[in-house]
């Protein structure tokens, strides 16, 4: 709010290693209470900065389009952040819909789009996002987005629901591997592949190669698989 009265304070931020976004956005999407209470007006946005991301919570959407504001940065006209938030279905209070109707829940993430009880949406953008219209449901502008699906008690850390998805998601969009790796599966990465996600490096067995000690690694990146949910 002091910045947009021209102040420049910063809106408070929090900042991530690239490689730790999905964990980060895992997290906040099961514990955040100001986008649980306000859906559709409280977001929270993830600005890249390299191999840097910035985080700022609870941002009302009325002020995307203003983001250099909030960061306290002159005004550009591109960008690379990502917002989520929290959405309920077009139909979950239509008004004489059957509340128990065998379709009322959706569990499976390539149909998240159609979930009715509240679940996240993921929103990437690589300009400034459209002006958004008093009372409008809709984020414009984005260049990709994902539903990711619902739960009825809002626990959104399934690892085949949820994280996968993402991970595949913000690695699509990003050009990374993020892809959840156990270190069994690690493991088997590093002895079958030329290289590597970065998600395993805090997971990699230690050498010792004269006076150094360091992580095995090899000089090629694995590409990130394409997205498990649609993007609309």
């Amino acid at each position: 709010i002091n910045a947009e009265y021209g102040h420049g304070i910063r809106w408070p931020t929090v900042s991530v290693p690239l490689s730790g976004v999905v964990p980060a956005m895992i997290k906040r999407l099961n514990e955040m209470s100001g986008p649980y209470q306000m859906f559709y007006v409280l977001v929270d946005v993830y600005v890249r900065y390299g191999d840097r991301v910035d985080i700022l919570y609870d941002v009302p959407h009325g002020m995307l389009h203003k983001i250099h504001e909030l960061l306290a940065e002159k005004r550009t006209t591109k960008l690379d952040m990502i917002v989520t938030r929290l959405v309920y279905g077009a139909e979950y209070s239509k008004v004489g819909g059957d509340p128990f109707r065998l379709d009322r829940v959706e569990a499976d993430p390539f149909l998240a789009h159609t979930c009715n009880f509240i679940h996240p949406v993921v929103y990437h953008f690589t300009s400034l996002p459209h002006v958004v219209p008093v009372k409008s449901k809709e984020l414009r502008g984005a260049r990709s987005k994902i539903h990711l699906v619902e739960d009825l008690y809002t626990d959104f850390g399934t690892l085949n629901r949820h994280v996968a998805p993402l991970s595949n998601f913000i690695g699509t969009i990003w050009n990374i591997d993020l892809q959840f790796r156990d270190p069994i599966n690690c493991l088997t990465t590093t002895l079958t592949h030329s290289g590597i996600s970065r998600t395993c490096l805090k997971s990699m067995p230690i050498v010792t190669q004269g006076s150094k000690t360091k992580p095995v690694r090899v000089s090629a990146t694995l590409k990130p698989q394409v997205d498990l949910a649609p993007s609309s």
